[in-house]
């Protein structure tokens, strides 16, 4: 029997497709969490209504809707108003399995200076495109995760309330990222993380490359209002710009052609062909060829862009620098 009382929560916005499947899955966990808090940022889809639907009929789910609140603002939000000490955290448009939270919340039993558990998060997809690009985004799909080095996401996560308490809860000044630097912030505190391999929530990528290129867009820019390097954009960038410029004088001098394809070449030699090998591992054929340098193309080129963006606010709007200091000061 598990003895740990855990809060699950999430934040919503405009997720009347998914939030009731969510509801369902978690009120059916082999460990039924004692209390689900969902923070919703002010839902027009009808998203507030079912979740009320269901708190009417069960007292352990709390609804509580703070109008324009980003992720970050609604997780501490939700963890402020938990009755419990231990908080398991989850993605709206996530499936759990049934056993997700016994799972995630085990290795709280066996290890009392324990801080925080990260879960797997695996791929959920519906066509070829969703697929690769599942392959592509999350760790643990080409390679397995180790066990010293693992990312916590937001998607699955458990920890202490009062670890979150001393990290200063997640960085509310970032739109994404967020549950990255809060994940910095405890092993940086020094805090006791361990993975719980079992504990498995699905997760559907973007269904259009548009969505797809959005959503890197935005990582990226997340991370570069946290000061990640840009040494990895200028390597993209520089190549991408390069190409476009041969491509277009080529149209005068159409001998440009030949150093636009050796540079093609090259660039398909020693940046490409490795990740279309390891992609190969999981799924041969013919189409690997295709999906792969396409998804990787828009991935690096929209995640560079968003991280030059971000670091440009990172050093020229004011408070994201020092809000960033401060927060991994405190």
């Amino acid at each position: 029997m598990m003895n740990e009382r855990v809060s699950v929560i999430t934040t919503v916005l405009n997720e009347a497709k998914s939030i009731e499947s969510l509801l369902q899955v978690l009120l059916a966990q082999s460990h039924k969490p004692e209390e689900i808090i969902i923070v919703d940022g002010g839902s027009s889809d009808g998203t507030v209504e079912i979740v009320k639907k269901y708190s009417n009929i069960n007292d352990d789910i709390n609804l509580i809707v703070k109008e324009g609140v980003n992720i970050a603002e609604g997780r501490n939000i939700a963890i402020q108003n938990a009755k419990y000490p231990l908080v398991a955290v989850i993605d709206a448009g996530c499936r759990p399995d049934k056993r997700w939270l016994e799972e995630l919340i085990k290795p709280f039993e066996r290890n009392n200076p324990l801080d925080a558990v990260a879960g797997l998060v695996k791929v959920e997809s519906h066509n070829l495109f969703e697929f690769f690009s599942g392959l592509l985004t999350l760790p643990g799909c080409l390679e397995e995760i180790s066990e010293n080095n693992f990312p916590m996401y937001g998607r699955s996560a458990a920890f202490k309330k009062d670890v979150w308490e001393k990290a200063g809860g997640y960085p509310e000044w970032l739109y994404t990222a967020e549950d990255s630097l809060f994940e910095e912030k405890l092993r940086k505190m020094g805090a006791n993380i361990k993975l719980a391999k079992q504990s498995i929530v699905h997760w559907r990528p973007r269904k259009t490359l548009w969505k797809m290129a959005k959503m890197f867009y935005l990582y990226g820019r997340g991370a570069g209002r946290i000061g990640k390097s840009l040494s990895g954009a200028y390597y993209h960038l520089r190549n991408y710009l390069l190409g476009v410029v041969l491509l277009m004088i080529s149209f005068f001098y159409p001998l440009t052609l030949i150093l636009f394809a050796a540079g093609l070449a090259y660039i398909y030699k020693g940046f490409y062909r490795p990740i279309i090998r390891r992609v190969k591992r999981a799924h041969p054929g013919w189409k690997t060829e295709f999906y792969v340098p396409l998804i990787v193309f828009i991935r690096t080129l929209s995640y560079s862009i968003g991280l030059l963006v971000g670091n440009y606010e990172y050093k020229h709007v004011s408070g994201f620098k020092e809000n960033l200091d401060a927060y991994m000061r405190e």
